[in-house]
C-alpha cells in the first residue's frame, strides 16, 4: 500500500505547487566576508509605540537571573553588564508531544553553549557566530510593562554583543505573527530604544545565503595539521579568484582541502558570494580581490 505524505497530498487537492526554492539571478553579490548578519535574517518592521506615560522607564522593569537569584530593575537604570551575564530566565524542556524542539548549540565566537527554544532559534545563533558575536544571552530578561489597560509581561529570545552594539532579537517564523508578539516588539522597541541598544525582530532566513553559511560551520572547528589553509591563500594571493573545485584541485589532498576552505570561508579569511549557491563553480577570493558577478 502506498502513502502519500500529507503535505504532499494537501497541496495536490488545492492545486498549488511544492515550495520550492528560486533563485533570483539578478541580484547583486552579496561577499560573506563583508556580510553583516542583518545580511542573511528577513526582519518585520516594528512600528513605534506612540503616547508612552512621563516616567515609563521607571515603572516598567527588568527582571533577569544570575544562578537561583532573581534581580527586578527599572528599565532605566538596569546594568546592561548585568543582562549580558545573566542566565535565561525560563529553563528550556523537551518532551515527545512538543512541537518544538529546544536544545543547546555551540557557538564559536563565544567558546559556550547557547539554549534556544526550537529550530527557528537554532538558526539564529548560526547566523550570529558566523557575525563574531561577542555574547549572547538566551531568554536574558522578562519586560513588565503596562499597555495603558493591564501589566504585561515579555521575554526576548536573544541579547547579543556585535560589534560592541548590544541588540536584543525576537524570532518568530512569518506566519506565525500575531497582535500580542507585535505590540510586545514594539514597547520592547521603545526600551532599546532609550538604551542605546539596537531591536530585531527576525521573521526568516535569507537563502541561499544562510545555507551557505550553515554549510561552511560544519568545518569551522576541523585541524589543520598539513598546513592546507595557508597553501590555499597563497593559491590565491598568486591566481586571484578562483572557482571554489579549482581551488581543490590545485592542492594535493584535495579532500582535506575542501574542509579546510569552508573553514576559511566561516573566518573569512577568504570570500564567496552568498546570493549564490555554494557549490563547485562558486568564486572563491581574498576578502580585498572580490570581483563582480
Amino acid at each position: 500500500m502506498s502513502t502519500t505524505f500529507p503535505v504532499v497530498r494537501d497541496a495536490l487537492r488545492h492545486d498549488q505547487p511544492l515550495p520550492r526554492y528560486q533563485p533570483e539571478h539578478n541580484r547583486p553579490a552579496l561577499w560573506s566576508a563583508q556580510a553583516r548578519w542583518t545580511d542573511v535574517v528577513i526582519q518585520h518592521t516594528v512600528p513605534e509605540r506612540p503616547g508612552l506615560p512621563q516616567g515609563w522607564g521607571y515603572r516598567w522593569t527588568l527582571t533577569y537571573r544570575h544562578g537561583s537569584l532573581d534581580r527586578t530593575a527599572p528599565v532605566a537604570v538596569a546594568s546592561t553588564a548585568d543582562l549580558l551575564t545573566a542566565d535565561p530566565v525560563r529553563v528550556n524542556s523537551w518532551h515527545p508531544k512538543k512541537t518544538s524542539r529546544a536544545g543547546l548549540r555551540y557557538m564559536h565566537s563565544t567558546g559556550r553553549h547557547h539554549a534556544h527554544e526550537s529550530l527557528f532559534e537554532r538558526k539564529l545563533l548560526c547566523v550570529l557566530d558566523f557575525a563574531g558575536a561577542a555574547e549572547v544571552v538566551s531568554q536574558p530578561f522578562t519586560l513588565t510593562w503596562h499597555d495603558g489597560t493591564r501589566e504585561r509581561h515579555h521575554t526576548p529570545d536573544f541579547l547579543a554583543l556585535i560589534d560592541g552594539q548590544v541588540i536584543v532579537i525576537n524570532t518568530r517564523p512569518a506566519e506565525r505573527l500575531n497582535n500580542r508578539l507585535l505590540d510586545d516588539a514594539a514597547a520592547l522597541g521603545e526600551v532599546c530604544l532609550s538604551r542605546g541598544w539596537g531591536h530585531a525582530l527576525v521573521v526568516g532566513y535569507e537563502l541561499p545565503a544562510y545555507t551557505a553559511i550553515e554549510t561552511v560551520e560544519t568545518h569551522a572547528r576541523d585541524h589543520d595539521r598539513l598546513g592546507y589553509g595557508e597553501t590555499i591563500l597563497d593559491l590565491l594571493r598568486v591566481r586571484g579568484p578562483m572557482e571554489f573545485a579549482a581551488v581543490c584541485h590545485s592542492v594535493d589532498g584535495h579532500l582535506v582541502a575542501r574542509a579546510i576552505l569552508q573553514r576559511l570561508i566561516w573566518e573569512r579569511q577568504v570570500s564567496v558570494d552568498l546570493n549564490r549557491n555554494l557549490e563547485d563553480w562558486t568564486l572563491v577570493a581574498l576578502p580585498n580581490a572580490e570581483v563582480a558577478r
